[in-house]
């Protein structure tokens, strides 16, 4: 699929014009200051399908692994602190939607109906008063569904909230998945929505809670059976 930037550029197009009229790979390329690949892969037959294919093969097997490994070691800036998040703010109503209909990028999204809520009324299930021009609004306990207090006795006033999978308060806005609690991205039910820090739902992937503490379980016991053995 073409994405937005090669089709306002119109890219594909050009090559096209370009070769009908007899020229070579190599004065495209320089012509439109593109790779003699992109040409190739725009208008070869079945070369998006032969490229997918053998993107898919190198992907395959430890070495690809080992090589993102090294790769991501050696930038400079592979660390990122989540507790120092600059990253604009996201689209909060598109990654409700996404919630509500599915992701357009999965391949299992589903045909469903319209959902029977909106997505500010899954916004309203952890800021019951939540409104557009009042946002002064106290958070609920997504495990207990009352209102929210701080370690100080503080209200957890929007966009903050506490994760769902580690208790950790979070800014909702900037730090946070939108999570289906038992995992299943079909599953849209408004009762399977939450919100949780993005690291808990990269952690968790598929997961659900009950296979989620079992695997978390398991690392606790290992940690403590080598914590004092480690050599790095």
């Amino acid at each position: 699929m073409r994405s937005e930037t090669s089709i306002k550029r119109g890219l594909k197009e050009q090559i096209i014009f370009l070769r009908e009229k007899g020229l070579s790979f190599k004065n495209i390329a320089k012509q439109l200051n593109c790779s003699t690949g992109t040409i190739s892969y725009h208008i070869s037959e079945g070369q998006k399908q032969k490229t997918d294919i053998r993107r898919d093969k190198l992907r395959e097997g430890l070495g690809y692994k080992i090589l993102r490994f090294m790769n991501n070691w050696n930038q400079k800036n592979y660390i990122r602190n989540y507790n120092n998040h600059t990253k604009q703010v996201d689209d909060i109503r598109s990654k409700l939607k996404s919630f509500m209909y599915g992701n357009k990028k999965r391949k299992n999204r589903l045909n469903i109906e319209k959902p029977n809520y909106r997505p500010l009324d899954l916004w309203r299930k952890i800021w019951p008063n939540f409104q557009q021009n009042n946002k002064n609004v106290q958070a609920v306990n997504q495990w207990t569904n009352k209102l929210d207090f701080d370690e100080n006795n503080q209200p957890i006033l929007y966009p903050y909230v506490r994760c769902r999978l580690t208790d950790v308060i979070i800014n909702a806005v900037t730090e946070s998945h939108i999570d289906h609690i038992n995992s299943n991205p079909c599953d849209n039910n408004f009762e399977n929505f939450s919100i949780v820090h993005k690291l808990a739902n990269q952690a968790k992937t598929s997961m659900d809670n009950e296979e989620l503490y079992v695997f978390c379980l398991n690392y606790v016991n290992v940690f403590e059976k080598y914590k004092n053995k480690c050599t790095n």
